[in-house]
């Protein structure tokens, strides 16, 4: 990936992706959740984590 280009110290970790938003669209959520992203989205003034303890995140 060009992360690992640009970040070779990297190399050797597992890689996770996240979406976040304020609003998050109908539908989005469960679309992220089911290509293993983390859904992450604001909870008054926290920032929550939305997947459930099933949720399998895909690696890179």
């Amino acid at each position: 990936t060009e992360f690992r280009q640009f970040f070779p110290e990297y190399n050797h970790k597992q890689l996770y992706g996240a979406v976040a938003g304020i609003e998050i669209e109908e539908g989005a959520d469960k679309y992220a959740y089911r290509q293993g992203l983390f859904v992450l989205a604001q909870r008054g003034e926290n920032v929550a984590i939305l997947n459930d303890t099933d949720f399998q995140p895909k690696t890179w």
